[in-house]
């Protein structure tokens, strides 16, 4: 019979060797979050300077417009 404790150990076992297998599919994965989540944060930084700008040039052509 498997006591508890062996039975983990050839857990941990299994899971080193799928992560040695696929330690190169797991690094490209953990780049592509990665650069994906720059990308997704550049994107929104950008986004809300358009709307920064939009307010800032629609009170100066307001303002111009009172002049």
């Amino acid at each position: 019979m498997e006591t508890n404790r062996s039975r983990s150990r050839s857990l941990s076992w299994a899971i080193n060797i799928t992560l040695k297998r696929n330690r190169p599919l797991f690094i490209n994965w953990m780049r592509m979050a990665t650069v994906l989540y720059h990308v997704e944060s550049m994107i929104l930084t950008t986004r809300n300077l358009m709307t920064i700008a939009d307010g800032v040039m629609s009170n100066a052509i307001g303002s111009l417009k009172d002049w």
